[in-house]
């Protein structure tokens, strides 16, 4: 082996004679991207020529009616986009997910040299990470700049030697590429720490799939479900001591990441369960998943974060994304994670100028798929033949911050490029020089026909079980304007531009054929999902809470806004509708009560129509929701996901934003109770009967449970010095028991009937005692973290709750002031121990505080061991 300096200068030569060919290419020529789709006589190119003609063959109107579909399925299933995180407990905005139409067709014979140089690259770049980890061969004898590796922040040095010796490091890659004005595919950005955009490839070909499905049912496309079938095996295979059936879990920033969207898809896809840092704890030698039956060990961890947020003991201490001992568990070979730790420090721009040398250094193999022809400044040669021609490339940080920094010096003014040439003489080695990339174009659908647009395409790459690299037979592409395109925006997925399928046409071979697993041992029988994470639970407790809470609200408003709808007020009318503001008022959803004298004023009206607009308690309720939602997405059937997401917010549309319109005002609360209604039919008829369900619902119960003896206490305290009838209209309108009540005793109207039927009587839905009553039976089928029955204290709470319900003497009541007074105490005190109900389920289920203890681990800070469960 020669000395270091001669590795550098061979791969500078290498550089350099690639980089001759490509400037030796006609200037002119190369500035014009060409079009897949027509060749350069203005011909349809014959792959293409199916689509084109099947296109051509619809009738006029049927592609507006497509794109709508494809409109309302993104809108019905929330795939959304969110811009990066910027305040940290904000969440970012979302904005909607553009797609088109058209796919990006790659014929079979272009497809698999495309393939064949992507499992080429991953082969260099893994066997380059692990001597990077490991030997380090190649910093020794020069092959690769120790600058790049040792300056780097992204080289983690906890992670050196965590991995035994030859073990593979990288598992998933992806590739941005772009076809350059010569007809040939490069790489624009490899992606090696936590490659995204592999599960909105699915979403992608559902979309399509159903909105042309006469063209895509008769098209020779490649399947994707192979792909992600041997990635599910191959996962299963890193399994330690090769666990038949191992816990894999998919660990995410959470719902305000940029692709969290995807996170959930591809979760479903492969089969793991989708877990956030505080969803894991490290204890001794194990990485354990927090759930409601206690916690259990984790054996595969495929990031979704980049490396070094995984183990804030060890690698970034900032982190709240990870969990501490994660490196430990790696090392001591009771977890494997896809990728491996430390993939991040080859993510940099100036790995492309080494590539080809270490293609040949490690495989004794010429680079198949070149890369965007790129200049490291570190050394002399390179630096000046990349600045010797500034009007077609871009200036990069070596480490940039992000895919998109960059900078155009023919776009600086003369004083800004001078300043940035005088940074790259003093500190050269901080930057790089690349081509800009000058991508081909690809149709899209706009404005009833067809426009080339300039394409980005993102293909993946997967490890096999056995050792192999495969290659997704299909992709992820982006398009946009050429202005959006001029630099690296295309490259982040947080950037705009429109997303499209790319089909892959089948050879002679056909689809990938997929081994069979191994068999594996008898499962065991289960009818119970334990391994529900304590933090889904939590929100979908809460998410059951703010739901019913939001109903709760927009029924006092419906019941105060329809009576002034109606016109003039009787004298009845104004005693309910003055009730009913003070109680609105106790609630937050009005400032101040209205007097009696008044409530026919435009005071009220005024302030009713301003409680539904944005901004106010109603609508905070409404976000509040929607804020829970993606967190338990993974856990929701579509249909629930289509009430929650679309419905609902097509319900806040229509509320009249502070216009004194009652009409309006009234018409929005009814489309929002039903949709809330709705919700409620979906979770009794279409959940399964698991924990996850019983944490929603009991979030539903608890709240309708406190709302209606609120309520009853709150029309009992203001009927006692005047006539009862209002108050108990009132009762049976907000508990939805009125037709009940008919039912049973016609139009007369008393007090024990009355409140028989909303606070005694189990077998009304609405009443009191129903509520508490599901409220045990959900505690009692609940096992706690140690496996017996639920904490005593929650089902002595509920138990005392039901007491005070049962000791009522209701058939006394009569309006007898002082009975009215001793049953507002009575349910103050069912109130106090629903209250402590709420309490002692959080401490139970989602802090964990008793496992932990039990473990070993006293004297835990509480609000720590909590922390990150709290909606």
């Amino acid at each position: 082996m020669g000395t270091g300096g001669e590795h550098i200068q061979q791969a500078t030569v290498d550089l350099i004679d690639e980089h001759t060919r490509v400037d030796s290419i006609d200037r002119q020529a190369s500035a014009s991207p060409i079009d897949e789709m027509v060749d350069g006589e203005g011909q349809i190119r014959s792959h293409w020529q199916s689509l084109v003609g099947s296109i051509c063959s619809l009738p006029g109107d049927v592609m507006g009616e497509r794109i709508e579909r494809i409109h309302r399925h993104l809108e019905e299933n929330g795939i959304t986009r969110r811009a990066p995180i910027g305040t940290p407990g904000v969440a970012p905005p979302t904005a909607p997910w553009e797609f088109d139409l058209l796919p990006v067709i790659l014929p079979a014979q272009e497809w698999e040299a495309l393939a064949q140089g992507l499992r080429q690259r991953a082969t260099v770049i893994d066997a380059t990470l692990r001597d990077l980890y490991g030997a380090q061969t190649l910093l020794a004898d020069g092959s690769y700049p120790a600058s790049l590796v040792l300056g780097n922040r992204r080289f983690l040095r906890a992670a050196r030697h965590a991995l035994k010796p030859g073990t593979r490091f990288l598992h998933a890659y992806a590739a941005d590429l772009a076809r350059g004005p010569d007809g040939q595919w490069r790489v624009v950005a490899d992606r090696l720490d936590a490659p995204a955009g592999s599960g909105f490839v699915l979403e992608n070909r559902l979309v399509l799939a159903r909105a042309l499905p006469e063209i895509f049912r008769t098209a020779p496309v490649r399947r994707l479900r192979p792909f992600y079938e041997l990635w599910q095996q191959a996962l299963q295979a890193m399994a330690p001591a090769h666990n038949d059936n191992p816990r894999m879990v998919l660990l995410t920033p959470g719902p305000f990441s940029e692709t969290y969207v995807e996170h959930a898809s591809l979760a479903r896809e492969l089969n793991l369960i989708l877990a956030e840092g505080a969803d894991l704890t490290v204890r001794g030698d194990h990485v354990f998943l927090k759930t409601l039956s206690g916690l259990h060990p984790v054996d595969v961890l495929l990031r979704r974060i980049d490396s070094e947020y995984t183990d804030p003991l060890e690698l970034r201490p900032d982190s709240a994304l990870g969990a501490s001992g994660i490196m430990q568990a790696i090392r001591n070979k009771t977890l494997a994670v896809g990728n491996a730790i430390g993939c991040g420090v080859l993510e940099t721009p100036a790995l492309a100028a080494f590539l080809p040398w270490l293609a040949r250094r490690l495989l004794g193999e010429t680079l198949l798929l070149p890369s965007l022809p790129s200049w490291w400044c570190g050394t002399s040669g390179p630096r000046e033949d990349g600045l010797r021609f500034l009007d077609n490339r871009l200036i990069r940080r070596t480490f940039p911050s992000s895919a998109t920094e960059a900078f155009d010096p023919m776009a600086m003014d003369e004083m800004a490029r001078n300043a940035l040439l005088a940074d790259i003489a003093r500190r050269p080695h901080e930057f790089v020089v690349q081509e800009k990339p000058i991508p081909s174009t690809t149709p899209v659908w706009s404005n009833g026909r067809m426009e080339p647009r300039p394409l980005i395409l993102r293909m993946f790459v997967i490890a096999t079980a056995d050792g192999s690299y495969t290659v997704l037979p299909g992709g992820f592409a982006r398009v946009g304007t050429q202005e959006q395109f001029s630099g690296l925006e295309a490259l982040s997925l947080a950037h705009g531009g429109i997303s499209k399928d790319v089909w892959v046409l089948t050879a002679a071979e056909g689809d990938t054929v997929v081994p069979a697993p191994p068999p594996a041992p008898p499962l065991v029988l289960r009818r119970s999902a334990g391994e529900l994470p304590s933090r889904v639970a939590d929100n979908l407790y809460w998410l059951g809470r703010y739901a019913e809470r939001a109903d709760n609200a927009a029924r006092l408003l419906r019941c105060c806004i329809s009576r002034l709808a109606e016109g003039i007020l009787g004298p009845r009318e104004r005693t309910e509708v003055a009730i009913l503001s003070s109680i609105l008022a106790e609630r937050g959803l009005l400032d101040r009560p209205v007097p009696e004298a008044l409530v026919d004023g435009p005071v009220l009206v005024s302030a009713l129509t301003r409680a539904c607009s944005p901004g106010q308690a109603l609508d905070e309720l409404l976000v509040a929701v929607g804020r829970l939602l993606p967190g338990v997405r993974d856990r929701l059937s579509p249909d629930l996901l289509h009430v929650l997401g679309p419905r609902l917010d097509h319900a806040r549309s229509k509320f009249p934003n502070g216009q004194r319109d009652l009409d309006g005002a009234l018409d929005a609360l009814d489309s929002l109770i039903i949709v809330l209604a709705a919700l409620g039919g979906m979770v009794a008829e279409n959940m399964t009967r698991h924990a996850g369900w019983r944490f929603l619902d009991m979030g539903r119960k608890l709240e309708r449970a406190q709302f209606t003896s609120g309520i009853l206490r709150g029309l009992a305290a203001r009927t006692i010095p005047g006539p009862a009838e209002p108050g108990l209209r009132l009762a049976l309108e907000l508990c939805d028991s009125s037709i009940t009540y008919r039912s049973r005793y016609r139009t007369v109207l008393q007090s024990h009937a009355v409140l028989d039927l909303v606070i005694a009587d189990e077998g009304n839905p609405r009443s009191l005692a129903h509520q508490i009553g599901r409220l045990i039976d959900h505690l009692g089928k609940l096992p706690s973290p140690d496996g017996q029955p639920v904490a005593q204290m929650a089902l002595r709470l509920a138990h005392a709750a039901m007491a005070v319900i049962w000791a009522l003497e209701l058939e006394f009541m009569g309006g007898n002031p002082a009975v009215v007074r001793r049953l507002d105490g009575d349910l103050f005190s069912a109130e106090q121990h629903l209250a402590g109900l709420n309490d002692a389920i959080t401490r139970t289920f989602f802090s964990h505080i008793k496992a932990l203890q039990t473990l070993g681990y006293s004297g835990i800070d509480t609000d720590s061991a909590a922390q990150g469960f709290a909606p």
